[in-house]
């Protein structure tokens, strides 16, 4: 038969040992709920990170379009310089070669304008030395022919002179010869012409004709006393 302390002392430890594990009991239950809550806020963080991650990806994405975007455009930037360079330098060969071209033609057109100015100088020499040349032909032959009608003007007898040359100017009281000395012969009634050998008179004289007269010198003036022409 137990004793009523031992029967006391076993429904305390009976107690106690509720007690006990309805404290452990608790104790499960709160560090449950405390894993609970932990793994709820680690998920949550996790869920944040991850979306933080996927924003940042996004981010990261649409940098990149940015950036690819940004050199697709540098890439057409270069291609159009490429494009303009090409085309300024095929320019500048065009032009380049036009003004070469332009450069040739004007040394031939300087060596054929030096060329002509070159024949036109020779030309106009010659042209001055024929003109010279003339000049001292007409001046010899006028010379020529003083000296053929001084030769002509010999003295005749009865103090009669003979004079030759081409008629200038003729009138029924003078005849003017060309080149001749005297230049100026009267008229007078006595005075006899013939033409191609025959008798004559003084209207048949014509201006241009060839003749012979011998004259007279009365004080200065030279009177004709015979005239000789010749219509051809």
């Amino acid at each position: 038969m137990r004793r009523p302390g031992a029967l006391l002392s076993f429904a305390s430890a009976v107690v106690l040992l509720g007690a006990g594990a309805c404290k452990d009991a608790g104790q499960g239950s709160n560090r449950s709920n405390q894993q609970n809550a932990s793994a709820s806020e680690q998920v949550k963080t996790e869920q944040e990170k991850a979306q933080q991650a996927l924003k940042r990806g996004e981010d990261a994405q649409k940098k990149a379009a940015d950036e690819q975007s940004q050199a697709t455009r540098a890439q057409q930037d270069v291609q159009d310089a490429q494009r303009k360079l090409a085309e300024a330098q095929q320019k500048e060969q065009k032009e380049r070669g036009e003004a070469q071209q332009a450069q040739s033609r004007a040394q031939q057109e300087g060596q054929t304008a030096q060329q002509e100015a070159t024949q036109a100088q020779q030309r106009a020499a010659q042209a001055q030395q024929t003109d010279q040349a003339q000049q001292q032909a007409a001046q010899a032959q006028q010379q020529t022919a003083q000296a053929q009608n001084s030769a002509q003007s010999t003295q005749s007898a009865g103090g009669e002179q003979t004079v030759a040359g081409r008629v200038s100017k003729v009138n029924d009281k003078e005849l003017v010869l060309d080149g001749a000395s005297p230049s100026r012969l009267k008229l007078s009634d006595s005075t006899q012409v013939t033409v191609d050998g025959q008798p004559g008179s003084a209207s048949q004289i014509s201006e241009g004709s060839e003749v012979r007269a011998a004259y007279r010198m009365d004080g200065s003036d030279a009177t004709a006393t015979r005239i000789e022409v010749k219509s051809k």
